[in-house]
């Protein structure tokens, strides 16, 4: 319920009116006033273009800082998705991706999470136990 409809409760204006009364009313006083919508693309409203050449994946996180990690985290992002694709029925261990790729495990770790997620693709991730301890992944193209 929103504060104004609380207030109208706790004023009893609402008093013994029916539920679906209530509702109307509700709705009323969430109501807002439509904004004016911008012309996008080819003239129609609300439809815009994404720009696709100079558009960065929106990473987020309590210590993220975009002036000083996000050339970096998109370099990696980008280095372990090309070198996982090229590379799809093969096996590879975060050892052996550190080795490769010169990135550090963790962060490739964090990058194959990223990869799962949809503002980054939803790629598929598998992920098999080669020994104890030890995982391999592959990146599906």
């Amino acid at each position: 319920m929103s504060r104004k409809l609380h207030a109208a409760v706790a004023l009893g204006r609402l008093g013994g009116k029916a539920k679906s009364e209530k509702k109307t009313l509700a709705c009323r006083l969430n109501a807002r006033k439509p904004r004016p919508r911008k012309a996008g693309v080819d003239g129609v409203a609300g439809m815009t273009q994404p720009d696709l050449f100079t558009r960065q994946p929106a990473f987020d996180g309590a210590t993220f800082e975009p002036a000083k990690d996000a050339e970096r985290l998109t370099g990696q992002l980008a280095t372990v998705r090309k070198y996982m694709r090229a590379r799809y029925p093969v096996w590879r261990s975060l050892a052996e991706l550190h080795e490769r790729l010169n990135i550090p495990e963790a962060s490739i770790s964090a990058r194959m999470r990223d990869l799962r997620k949809s503002r980054f693709g939803s790629y598929v991730v598998e992920r098999q136990r080669r020994s104890p301890g030890t995982f391999e992944y592959r990146v599906r193209p």
